[in-house]
């Protein structure tokens, strides 16, 4: 299970971080587990009679694996999901323990806190994101079309104050891209947040705040050369599509191709609200 902490920047900032106590393989096997259950005996014992034995523990993944989970894009809006706006632990029932038992859960928020100007959307309250890190989430990725240059800085630092590590905004360019870095045994993973998705005010610059720009794929392979330099397994989380598309468009598969020949060994994609 994943513990967070932060460090210090180069550039004075802060660096999210999280140190994750499991040995990972130079092989980094990455076990991506969106659901499942398993049984050690499928067999049927009569009613009313006992086993023989005691049934057999759960069943875990091997040893030297890292299991990561990446959910779907979080929203806790009330214009949009009031039941979960209004009850945050709700959300997370139907996996409830899931995430608590793996190396590391991803979530990618897209509501903002403060007060959003970008959309016309309420904000998540502290309540929601303490209903986030309750049930298990560790690193949040920010980088989406739900938050600009108003309320970047301060969703960070909520999620910060929740107990989970923000990557994709910032006060700057260099706080938005850094990553979020998991650390087992020696080995790390760093987590890429990053969005296509956007007006231009969106955009974090050197000197303005705002959400990581996924759309240049030089700049993008630029940070997953950079983190790869660090890391030994390079997870990009990217905020692109067409919303309600079947499918992704040939633009998005060019793109996250270019993310894998830099560097990355996972790309997770939302946005279309679909399963592609």
């Amino acid at each position: 299970r994943g513990r967070c902490a932060t460090g210090s920047a180069a550039t004075g900032g802060t660096v999210p971080e999280v140190r994750l106590p499991v040995a990972v393989p130079s092989s980094l096997a990455l076990l991506a587990l969106l659901a499942g259950c398993t049984s050690a005996d499928e067999g049927t014992v009569p009613e009313g009679s006992v086993p023989a034995t005691a049934p057999a523990p759960p069943t875990v993944p091997p040893a030297g694996l890292l299991v990561v989970h990446a959910v779907g894009e979080t929203t806790f809006d009330a214009a949009v999901v009031p039941a979960a706006a209004a009850a945050p632990a709700t959300s997370f029932a139907a996996v409830a323990g899931l995430f608590a038992e793996d190396d590391l859960t991803i979530v990618p928020l897209a509501c903002p806190v403060g007060s959003p100007t970008l959309m016309a959307q309420t904000p998540c309250s502290a309540d929601a994101l303490a209903a986030m890190a309750s049930a298990g989430g560790d690193v949040v990725t920010l980088a989406t079309d739900s938050l600009g240059p108003a309320d970047a800085a301060a969703t960070a630092d909520a999620v910060r104050a929740a107990g989970m590590v923000p990557t994709g905004a910032g006060v700057d360019a260099a706080a938005a891209s850094a990553p979020a870095v998991g650390e087992g045994d020696g080995r790390t993973l760093a987590v890429l947040s990053v969005s296509t998705v956007g007006p231009d005010t969106a955009w974090a610059t050197a000197t303005t705040p705002g959400v990581a720009d996924g759309r240049d794929p030089a700049v993008v392979a630029a940070a997953v050369l950079e983190a790869r330099a660090g890391a030994d397994l390079v997870v990009v989380s990217v905020h692109l599509g067409e919303e309600q598309a079947q499918g992704p468009r040939d633009e998005d598969e060019a793109l996250v191709r270019a993310y894998v020949d830099a560097g990355a060994a996972v790309v997770v994609g939302h946005g279309p609200r679909r399963l592609h």
